[in-house]
């Protein structure tokens, strides 16, 4: 039986590329999209952000064909870092 509590998580998503946070819209296994209007990307690292109820998860990521814009699936890889 499900239990329903009207609660809802507070969730925040960003990407810490280059001295930059870029908000994101959503984040899936290996690809997020981009929220905001942000200059095109070349290959790069960055950190992944995800923050839910204060809880903070970052992981090290490489953007293998970097970022084309807001809007579209962006492909990323997690690193070992």
């Amino acid at each position: 039986m499900a239990t329903v509590s009207g609660y809802s998580s507070t969730v925040a998503l960003s990407l810490d590329i280059q001295g930059e946070s870029i908000p994101l819209a959503q984040v899936a296994p290996n690809r997020f999209i981009v929220q905001d209007a942000c200059e095109r990307r070349d290959p790069c690292e960055a950190m992944l952000n995800i923050v839910v109820d204060g809880e903070v998860d970052t992981t090290a990521i490489r953007l293998p064909d970097g970022i084309p814009g807001p809007g579209v699936w962006v492909a990323y890889e997690a690193t070992s870092s």
